[in-house]
């Protein structure tokens, strides 16, 4: 039961690691082309865009990361980590 857990957030944290990566990629190509203007403002649109599935990504990787985190912790550690002020 535990190692479904284990990588069921794995999974989840590569999804969400692909989900900062991979607009980060899109967005140093968008940024690095010579006519980002031409096409008005389509390309801000996207560039923004892209910045919201990025946050969206660390927010998955923050929560993935707790999850793993509480999973991996003892019994007595997780009584210690709710008491806490």
């Amino acid at each position: 039961m535990k190692d479904e857990k284990r990588k069921i957030i794995k999974s989840q944290k590569n999804a969400a690691l692909l989900l900062i990566f991979g607009p980060l990629l899109a967005l140093i190509s968008y940024s690095s082309k010579e006519d980002f203007d031409k096409y008005g403002n389509n390309n801000y649109y996207i560039c923004a865009c892209l910045f919201v599935i990025m946050i969206c990504g660390a927010l998955a990787l923050k929560n993935s990361l707790r999850k793993l985190k509480e999973l991996n912790c003892s019994p007595a550690a997780q009584s210690v980590l709710i008491k806490r002020p």
